[in-house]
């Protein structure tokens, strides 16, 4: 994992802990990185275990593992 998704993971650590779940659009704008960036993080957690996903492509949210 590269510095940069460390730091995106972390951040959104945070708010999980807090809120349960977000979406990729919610954590576009929590992190300022672009959706496509986004989303590519988001499956990079949920490969190495770290975020589980829920629902379907449109409807997605992801929470902590």
């Amino acid at each position: 994992m590269t510095a940069g998704a460390v730091q995106t993971y972390r951040l959104l650590k945070q708010y999980l802990t807090l809120h349960g779940q977000i979406t990729t659009a919610a954590a576009s704008r929590l992190t300022g990185k672009a959706a496509t960036t986004m989303r590519r993080y988001l499956a990079e957690f949920v490969s190495l275990g770290l975020l589980e996903a829920h629902g379907g492509n449109r409807n997605r949210t992801y929470s902590l593992k």
